[in-house]
């Protein structure tokens, strides 16, 4: 049976090794996301959610961003100060980040919006995660599931190990910072970069939707925005232009 957006199934990935199980039409290999102590320490939740649906660029995303613009209610300055985003900064200086300096993802996305009420269109299963990341604060990464090389872990990157980020900018990770990693190495740093080589592109057809928890953000938060992200990606991939 064919998984779409809306029959996808979500799962929760604890602070243990966890399986995504999906239908035979995206794979017959599981998925594992497994964390390692050094994660469970930190307090890491995950959320995820495996879809079949292929990305397109045949829509008009002006409405869906101006609906999620007229959602956000607070000023921008104001932000920081909302508990998801608190609860992000809080963490981002556990770990060793400035949140003044490098602020969360989803933050920055919620800050665009409201500035300059505009977001880039660059295809409709990153635009739906930029849209419901934006509302919800909550960071979400993409996969494309076809591109993960192996088992999956949440672990602190090793001496030397190198990352390639989706703009295509390579640097050598601090030791220790914790990263999303399959065997062939990271494709994400935790919470707020996604690696170039399993980013989602026009040939994707097969997505994997990490939402990112830390302690403060409830496992139910992370839930409802990875389900926004499938949901707001077939609707997306369903609305043709004029």
């Amino acid at each position: 049976m064919e998984i779409t957006a809306d029959r996808a199934y979500l799962y929760q990935f604890r602070p243990v090794v966890a399986k995504l199980r999906r239908s035979r039409a995206l794979s017959q290999r599981d998925l594992k996301i497994e964390l390692s102590p050094e994660a469970r320490t930190l307090g890491i939740c995950v959320v995820a959610k495996a879809i079949h649906i292929p990305a397109t660029q045949d829509y008009d995303l002006r409405p869906y961003v101006s609906q999620a613009r007229s959602r956000l209610t607070f000023p921008k300055d104001e932000l920081k100060d909302h508990e998801v985003a608190r609860a992000l900064r809080d963490f981002y200086w556990r770990i060793g980040i400035d949140p003044t300096k490098q602020r969360p993802s989803s933050e920055a996305l919620a800050r665009r919006l409201i500035s300059t009420g505009f977001l880039p269109k660059i295809n409709s299963v990153v635009d739906a995660c930029n849209l419901v990341s934006a509302e919800t604060l909550i960071p979400i990464g993409l996969y494309d599931i076809e591109k993960i090389g192996g088992g999956l872990v949440l672990r602190p990157a090793r001496l030397g190990e190198s990352f390639t980020d989706i703009n295509g900018e390579t640097k050598t990770l601090r030791e220790g910072e914790i990263v999303l990693s399959d065997d062939v190495g990271p494709l994400h740093i935790f919470p707020h970069r996604d690696a170039d080589r399993t980013k989602i592109t026009l040939k994707t057809r097969d997505v994997l939707i990490v939402a990112c928890g830390v302690p403060g953000i409830s496992e139910a938060l992370l839930e409802d925005a990875a389900e926004k992200v499938g949901v707001l990606a077939k609707e997306l991939a369903a609305s043709k232009t004029g």
